[in-house]
Order: structure tokens, then sequence, then C-alpha cells
């Protein structure tokens, strides 16, 4: 792997991560520690990563700051494919919640034609909703205009009062030990009563989320009817039997 491709990766695991390991880092790169160190103390030149003791990394604070949008292309092929598939899985006039990530933004466009109605927190959906001439509710509270959502006590009322057929979730996080975590305690909260109040709770996780671990847990692996997944994924997920890879189900994509 070229040292400019190797890199990249270190830094798309360090952005769902708060601090991570130099052992970790080489294992994700499938590369030697001394390698990743070379990486590191390059990245750390260039001001984009600060080295801690004990072995570990963290990106510096404005690495993090990537606004809804800047996200919306990242990963994009996968996030494409994993939306498509989720939408196969909406039945025509359901009552279905779809969480703010940019990976359930690539859903909207498959929901056409179901007369389905989008519950929704997340901001950047509504005018694509709108212009796909698709019914939604945006639920009320305050706008975190860079993250792209709704999170407060208003919005729990209003979840409160409502039966979703299913639910559309994604996370900067998925492992076996921790769950699936998000960096927000009040999303967190959030996407918990989404679940209780939901039929099917389905997660949808590209392959930088694996084994990946933020700051509020939401759920366990096994509170999701379905979790679809792409790309590598750690052999004690595919033993699961609520894990789909949509890689090697192609005919529904």
């Amino acid at each position: 792997m070229i040292p400019y491709v190797r890199r990249k990766k270190v830094i798309e695991y360090l952005e769902n991560q708060e601090i991570v390991y130099i052992a970790d880092l080489a294992k994700h790169a499938k590369t030697s520690e001394a390698t990743i160190r070379r990486d590191l103390k390059s990245l750390e030149e260039e001001g984009r990563i600060e080295m801690l003791q004990g072995g570990a990394a963290k990106l510096v604070e404005h690495e993090r700051e990537r606004s809804a949008n800047e996200r919306m292309d990242y990963q994009k092929e996968e996030k494409s494919k994993l939306g498509a598939y989720a939408a196969t899985l909406v039945s025509h006039g359901e009552f279905i919640f779809i969480g703010p990530g940019t990976t359930e933004n690539w859903m909207l466009k498959h929901l056409v034609g179901k007369d389905v109605t989008v519950v929704t927190n997340g901001i950047v959906h509504i005018e694509k909703l709108l212009n796909l001439d698709i019914d939604s509710i945006l639920i009320g509270g305050k706008v975190n205009r860079k993250d792209g959502l709704i999170s407060c006590e208003t919005a729990m009322e209003q979840i409160k009062k409502m039966n979703f057929d299913k639910c559309f979730l994604g996370g900067l996080g998925i492992s076996t030990e921790k769950g699936a975590t998000t960096s927000s305690s009040a999303l967190a909260s959030l996407n918990i009563e989404v679940m209780k109040r939901s039929e099917k709770n389905i997660l949808l996780v590209d392959s930088t989320k694996f084994g990946k671990t933020a700051r509020y847990k939401f759920a366990d692996v096994d509170d999701f009817n379905t979790i679809l997944c792409i790309g590598d994924v750690y052999s004690d997920f595919q033993q699961r039997e609520n894990v789909t890879n949509i890689e090697s189900d192609n005919e529904t994509l």
C-alpha cells in the first residue's frame, strides 16, 4: 500500500475514535507498527494528529470539524449501496423514522413511489424529501447546524407520541463489546426512544465503523433486527443472524 493511501486510512480510522493505539492502527492498516509510527510522525509534522504518551494518537480538533454536507461524499460508494439496500426493506405505506446521518440520506431517493411517511431529526434530509415529494415530519427542537440534526427535550416528547413500522439509524461506531455508539448524549437518548417506539430496528454501518467506539452508547448489537453492513466485516459479526453484508446479496442493489 502506498504511503498516501495508508495515511488516509489512518486519518479515517482516527475520525471515529477519541484515542487510538499504534497496535490497533497497524492491525487496521494491515502493516507493521514501525510503519505506522513513521506515518504518525509525518501526520504530526503536518499538524493533523497529536501523539500521546503510551503509544497512542488522536486527531487535532480541526480535523474532526466536518459539516454534515462535507461528510455526505465520504465513503460515498458504500453509503449509496447501503441506502439503496435499506430502501428495499421499506414496504408501501409505512410510517418510518430515518436518523440524521449521511448514510441514511442515501436511502431517500429510493423511497419514491412507496407512499411512506418519513419522520426525521436530520435537517440535511428535509430539502431532498420535499424535492422528492415524500411525506415527511421534521421533529422540532434545537438545531445543531454542524452535525445537521435536531435533538432535545422537545423532539423527545414528539417521538414518545409516535409508533414506527421501522427505524433506520446510523452511528459512529459498532462493536460486539460496546454496541452501537454516537458522539452526542442527546442523540443517543433520542435513538434509544426511537427504537422503543419501532416494530423493527435497522442499523446501517459502512466499513469504517466496525470496531470503533464513540462516546455514547444507544444500543447493543442484538437490539437490532437487522444490521446492514458493507466491506470487511469482523468474523464475530459475520456469524450473527441479524447481520447482512450487502456485498454478498447484489441482486437487490
